[in-house]
């Protein structure tokens, strides 16, 4: 297939959506479990029992998690806040957050959740680029992004498109708390 130019295309659509990104931020999947352990008897949880079953409810929703770090200390009481940082395979890094549900004998019930996230620019630009060949079905020289893009963006972050011929393009992107991308593109060249 021939690389045809994106530029033209531009005064047609400056507007291009998608409908996820490919799983950047996994925000919205809450992840539930239980864990148990010797460390209840003391009041509190076990940070290695907390990381391995955030690492396990999230694989059970689809999403491959690694480098999974929570903060220690967590007390085995009902309401105590549990803080855990951990890459998925894009390598975005993500803040999850939850907190203790329940405690009942040896068994304390946690709910966490991935709440925002940093990705790679390298990732977004990637996804940023598809997004828009896809939309316009022409091709471009290339997108640019920040070097980390937080999920989500407050307010937008600017994306720079590269033609085949040459010009340069702002592209506005917004990711969502469900890694939605949306990317508008500057009418005018930079």
């Amino acid at each position: 297939m021939p690389r045809r130019s994106i530029r033209p295309a531009l005064r047609r659509s400056a507007v291009a959506a998608a409908a996820a990104a490919a799983g950047i931020l996994s925000s919205g999947l809450p992840a539930t479990g239980a864990t148990r352990g010797p460390s209840l008897r003391a009041g509190t949880l076990k940070t290695s029992q907390i990381e391995r079953l955030i690492v396990d409810q999230f694989a059970a929703q689809g999403v491959r998690l690694h480098r999974v770090s929570c903060a220690s200390g967590v007390q085995a009481a009902v309401g105590a806040r549990i803080s855990c940082t951990a890459l998925n395979p894009a390598d975005t890094k993500l803040i999850i957050r939850g907190k203790v549900t329940s405690v009942s004998g040896g068994t304390a019930r946690i709910k966490v959740k991935a709440v925002r996230g940093i990705a790679k620019g390298t990732v977004i630009a990637r996804q940023v680029r598809s997004l828009l060949e896809k939309q316009v079905g022409q091709r471009s020289a290339g997108v640019t992004c920040p070097k980390h893009v937080p999920i989500p963006t407050t307010p937008s972050v600017t994306c720079v498109l590269r033609t085949t011929q040459g010009p340069r393009y702002s592209v506005t992107v917004r990711i969502d708390a469900k890694s939605r991308i949306t990317a508008k593109v500057a009418t005018r060249p930079r």
